[in-house]
């Protein structure tokens, strides 16, 4: 079963034949989301803006054109957009978006274009041109484990390299094909993960990160913001008490702490800044929407 994308699932479920909403529904009070029809859906709103969406098959691929814009002279059930935006997207069968236009409604004037140009054998995009100028374009370039290599608008390109668990361990990047590369570097040593980056000159710490094996106690490097030549160190410790929640301190790069304690269920019930303030959350039970 598929998911409309951009959707969740109880908003959209999958048909046999590809994507479709489930029955007609309307949710009571502003937003009001009503489906009406196999393919056609309306969000209205109280403050006279609306959105009406309509998705079908084309050739196989998905289309989904959502409009938003001003709902002055319609009604919330029945929205009449004159004035605002027209998104037309295309997913292709494996829910990749391959094609965006947007319009403006009243003077139908096309305001920006995305198209895919390039595909890899599953079905993702490797590039991406821009309102139809082919030297305005992205390119993303996939491995067995993720993304390999990327090129966006401006020029600027990043590499990635995996060790052998196929984690991210160096990324190059380039501002353009004539610059000097930086590269950063992550090296994983048991409990501990340490990031650098280098311009082949002069490396410099981005991040270090130790935790405990129980998970919590956490020590965290940042580079020197002082001047007196040493990274900064921040420590969150997490006490767990399973009859009134946990409480969770950090102890920051100046010496203040700053903490939080939560109920049992893991919700925040209070939380004291580096200041001393202190905030304090409740629960109870309200009669909003039919309460809860």
């Amino acid at each position: 079963m598929g998911v409309l994308p951009g959707y969740s699932v109880d908003e959209f479920v999958a048909n046999p034949a590809f994507y479709g909403p489930p029955a007609s529904r309307s949710l009571a009070s502003p937003p009001n989301l009503k489906f009406t029809g196999a393919y056609f859906g309306t969000r209205t709103r109280g403050y006279g803006t609306a959105e009406t969406i309509t998705y079908a098959l084309v050739n196989g691929q998905l289309k989904i054109t959502v409009s938003r814009g001003d709902n002055s002279t319609g009604t919330l059930t029945q929205p009449v957009i004159t004035q605002g935006t027209r998104t037309t997207t295309l997913y292709n069968a494996t829910s990749t978006e391959i094609s965006k236009e947007v319009h403006d409604i009243a003077s139908n004037l096309l305001l920006s274009m995305e198209t895919g140009v390039e595909f890899d054998v599953s079905g993702r995009v490797t590039k991406k041109v821009f309102n139809a100028n082919l030297d305005d374009y992205e390119i993303s370039r996939y491995g067995c484990c993720g993304l390999e290599f990327s090129r966006d608008r401006s020029g600027t390109t990043q590499e990635f390299f995996r060790d052998n668990l196929k984690r991210v361990h160096r990324v190059v990047s380039k501002s353009s094909s004539t610059d000097d590369a930086i590269t950063t570097f992550t090296s994983y040593n048991g409990l501990t993960t340490r990031t650098t980056r280098s311009d082949g000159t002069t490396t410099l710490l981005v991040s270090e990160s130790t935790e405990t094996l129980d998970g919590l106690t956490r020590t965290r490097l940042s580079p020197d913001a002082d001047g007196d030549g040493t990274p900064e160190t921040t420590t969150s410790v997490t006490f767990r008490n399973p009859s009134t929640g946990s409480t969770h301190t950090t102890t920051h790069p100046d010496g203040t702490t700053s903490s939080s304690q939560d109920f049992l269920d893991g919700s925040e019930k209070s939380s004291n800044d580096q200041a001393g303030n202190t905030t304090t959350y409740d629960k109870a039970t309200h009669a909003l929407n039919g309460g809860g």
